[in-house]
């Protein structure tokens, strides 16, 4: 990332809300939970940054803020690192449930991740890239109550039921 233009951190009362497109919420559950909230961090992330740069194609979350967000209690990158990993194994087939009537793909859903000093920088497919940057149909997921939840299945009812309000 260039060191002019640098994206804002929380303050630690802060809430960060994610736009996450709808046809990434009905994503098949495969994900444990811990993975869905790194997950949905990186999406944060990336999304601010691709807001400043729309032609940004590697991103970075200060470490930080990828535990804090998850709610792992641990500074050992064993369990991030696992997670991180199994999300490059995960294809998604987004729109699932058909809400996006127009559109049915399938991607990988992390292409590339590396941590190095104190930084997680990732990548994603141009697709994805492009539907956080210009979502038609989106849920507003409040990462504070993500952090709160416990189990794959309550943090997927969640995305669920954010999605369908005001539907």
């Amino acid at each position: 990332m260039p060191q002019n233009r640098k994206l804002r951190e929380p303050e630690r009362t802060a809430r960060l809300v994610l736009k996450k497109h709808s046809a990434v919420i009905q994503m098949s559950n495969v994900v444990t939970g811990v993975q869905r909230k790194a997950w949905n961090v990186l999406l944060y992330y990336a999304r601010e940054a691709l807001r400043q740069d729309e032609a940004r194609r590697i991103f970075e979350v200060p470490l930080g803020e990828v535990y804090r967000w998850t709610g792992i209690e641990t500074t050992d990158w064993t369990k991030l690192k696992k997670a991180l990993l199994a999300l490059m194994n995960v294809i998604v087939e987004v729109n699932l449930l058909g809400k996006d009537r127009e559109a049915w793909e399938a991607f990988v859903l992390l292409p590339s991740v590396g941590i190095q000093g104190g930084i997680v920088r990732f990548e994603l497919a141009e697709r994805l890239r492009q539907v956080l940057l210009h979502p038609r149909m989106y849920a507003p997921l409040d990462l504070g109550v993500l952090r709160g939840l416990r189990g794959k299945y309550a943090i997927a009812l969640y995305e669920l039921a954010r999605d369908y309000v005001g539907a």
